[in-house]
């Protein structure tokens, strides 16, 4: 059994990426009371509207997102604007990524946050009318 969690923000659109981020790394199955934080329970966390966050400040300019392709001087780097354009559930999914402990269950935790750009998501079935915790 799979337990999902509905992750938006009540009644607006937009929400910040840091109050979001650390939302969702509290949230993964820390809300039962069978949790332990050593064994991974297996719920996902769907996020929609993830394409309406914000980011405070000038953020959007001056954040960038460095990464390396592994060949020699394949350093590449994008603004925060840029990977809003092209990839915007990138932008929490790193923000989730670096508050989660560096540990065994990291890329569980990892796989199990699915994030869309928009409200269509493919849980719409397992979540039922299930009102959103966050």
């Amino acid at each position: 059994f799979t337990n999902i969690i509905y992750c938006s923000h009540r009644g607006h659109s937009t929400r910040d990426v840091h109050c979001m981020s650390v939302n969702l790394s509290r949230s993964d199955t820390q809300h039962k009371p069978t949790y332990i934080r050593n064994v991974d329970c297996g719920d996902n966390v769907v996020v929609i509207n993830a394409k309406h966050m914000v980011l405070t400040g000038t953020k959007w300019k001056s954040k960038m997102y460095r990464w390396h392709t592994g060949y020699p001087g394949g350093l590449k780097s994008r603004t925060a604007a840029d990977m809003a354009s092209r990839k915007p559930e990138e932008i929490l999914r790193h923000a989730v990524a670096g508050m989660l402990p560096k540990n065994k269950l990291r890329k569980q935790h990892l796989k199990r946050l699915r994030i869309f750009p928009g409200r269509a998501h493919d849980f719409e079935a397992e979540i039922g009318g299930r009102t959103p915790i966050i």
